[in-house]
């Protein structure tokens, strides 16, 4: 008899007490429950890993880990993919303070196992800030023809609401750990890159939370320079690249010139329908 598709959740912390415990809750109560939660805290110097800890002692299928010393997200990343059940068929992504919907896994293992060819499915994904009120809706490319179309104007997923197959590993390799910033942007474009069919659903099903602490408030300038340097890595891919894509590397060069304020409300906007 056919085992059921065995899905894991990854989620990186760090230095995010205020919600993980939310985090965890949104993929512990999903409609379809996932096999294992695996978490890596790098290091936090709040109360993040005794919160983690205490949610792997509440959970059986919480597993917890925690980085000796702070080794950064890509690493990190990598970590959580080392740490993964060698059963497992499938990784969802969720970071620390972020919410997943409860139709969540139900709705992307769905898909996934009725679309064997798709290697990246996510979706859109609604906007709260730190008290978890919705602002707005991010939308995304949702056929793979617009996906590939669009990948080098900019990232064609929200990385905490991707689900992929694990074995999409094995041909492209994990997480660059060289990049900083933009690690998920690059591993995105290797795998349109290699062929590597994908999908956005058009609806939510992940709440990314906005606040003054993320990476994308307080780095948006080193995080533009990083999508520059992994756009110049694909940009001469022909089957990717079209005439607008170089245009909107020089509008991201331009943009590096920007105060840090005027950034963090450019991507504070980007892509967002408000409510």
């Amino acid at each position: 008899m056919n085992q059921p598709p065995f899905v894991s959740v990854v989620i990186p912390c760090h230095n995010a007490e205020r919600y993980i415990a939310q985090a965890v809750e949104s993929m512990v109560t999903q409609t379809r429950t996932p096999d294992e939660i695996i978490i890596v805290d790098d290091c936090s110097t709040d109360g993040s890993w005794h919160i983690v800890e205490a949610l792997s002692r509440e959970h059986d299928i919480v597993h917890a880990f925690r980085n000796d010393t702070n080794q950064g997200i890509p690493i990190t990343r990598n970590r959580l993919i080392a740490e993964m059940s060698s059963n497992s068929d499938y990784m969802a992504i969720l970071d620390a303070d972020d919410v997943a919907v409860p139709q969540r896994i139900e709705r992307q293992l769905g898909y996934m196992e009725t679309h064997p060819d798709c290697l990246v499915l996510g979706s859109d994904i609604g906007i709260i800030d730190e008290t978890g009120t919705q602002t707005g809706v991010r939308i995304y490319p949702h056929s793979h023809r617009d996906i590939k179309k669009t990948a080098l104007h900019f990232s064609p997923f929200a990385q905490p609401a991707v689900m992929l197959r694990t074995s999409v590993f094995d041909t492209v390799g994990v997480y660059d750990e060289r990049l900083a910033r933009c690690q998920d942007y690059d591993l995105w474009l290797r795998i349109l890159a290699s062929g590597g069919q994908t999908a956005n659903l058009p609806e939510p099903l992940t709440q990314f939370r906005r606040h003054k602490d993320q990476g994308k408030e307080t780095m948006a300038k080193k995080s533009l320079y990083y999508s520059v340097r992994v756009r110049l890595r694909y940009i001469l891919n022909l089957r990717m690249t079209s005439p607008k894509a170089f245009v909107i590397l020089g509008a991201y060069l331009v943009a590096l010139a920007m105060p840090q304020r005027l950034l963090n409300w450019v991507f504070a906007k980007l892509f967002v329908r408000s409510n």
